[in-house]
């Protein structure tokens, strides 16, 4: 059973775009699945890492990837970074075949970041199965949902997701609407997520953004007995630095007030 009822009812962009793209891009192609899965199967391991958006996943990323023994985990199924190197491939498989060959950690270790809907499409493409024979499944989540979706309307308007990179716009808007409706992806995303790791009995390790904060040794330690590696964090090494501002505080502070007033309240 495929799961194209769940893909049509998926707030998901990085997904929904590929699909609509060129359907041509993922026609069976039987002697580069098959290429595919040998390369699959010699790989050593690696992890999955399923996000929504601003929940901290690239700074989870930066600290596994601290001491080398894995890469980062890049978004590499978005829309955008599938069809720029893929302008040249035959197909989705030709491009995963790609992705694993330049990806690879030198202690052959792949690591990915997967949005809901980019988790259907493995799942879509019979890969599911054999990438988790390999990796293991790591969840982000945010405990803080206002805060997350506040961060990312901001980030919709400043286009800067990382702190690494350099904002567009400064002069921001205070936009409730965008926050509520960010907020509501947010959580049918995770709970998806959650829905799929039980139908297909996906072992997986979660964790708050906000519990790796707090306890950050303990959740790593725990995470690391999971992947199978003690990850020795290099802090020299993770270059992210905190995004969120007084601004970003000023926002959930105010949308708390706007819901909490009188005659107030999430409706229209």
């Amino acid at each position: 059973m495929r799961l194209d009822s769940l893909y049509g009812i998926f707030p998901d962009d990085h997904y929904s775009d590929l699909i609509k793209s060129n359907d041509n891009f993922f026609s069976q192609d039987s002697n580069s699945r098959e290429h595919l899965l040998s390369v699959i199967d010699s790989i050593n391991g690696g992890y999955m890492l399923c996000f929504t958006n601003r929940c901290g996943s690239n700074y989870l990323s930066k600290l596994l990837a601290s001491d080398n023994y894995y890469n980062f985990a890049g978004e590499n199924l978005n829309y955008d970074v599938v069809f720029d190197a893929g302008y040249t491939l035959k197909n989705i498989y030709q491009y995963l075949i790609f992705l694993f060959r330049a990806t690879l950690s030198a202690h052959n270790q792949f690591s990915i970041k997967l949005s809901v809907g980019q988790f259907v499409l493995l799942k879509n493409l019979d890969l599911l199965s054999p990438l988790l024979k390999k990796l293991k499944v790591i969840h982000i989540y945010r405990e803080d949902i206002v805060a997350q979706a506040v961060s990312h309307d901001i980030a919709l308007q400043t286009n800067q997701w990382m702190s690494t990179q350099s904002a567009i716009k400064t002069d921001l808007d205070y936009r409730p609407t965008s926050i509520v409706n960010i907020a509501s992806r947010i959580i049918f995303e995770n709970s998806t997520l959650l829905f799929l790791f039980k139908l297909f009995e996906v072992n997986y390790f979660s964790l708050s953004y906000e519990n790796l904060l707090r306890a950050q040794e303990v959740v790593l330690k725990d995470l690391s007995d999971f992947l199978g590696h003690a990850t020795q964090i290099n802090y020299d090494m993770v270059d992210l630095k905190k995004q969120s501002s007084e601004v970003n505080d000023d926002f959930v502070k105010r949308f708390y007030l706007d819901v909490n007033a009188p005659g107030g309240g999430l409706g229209a």
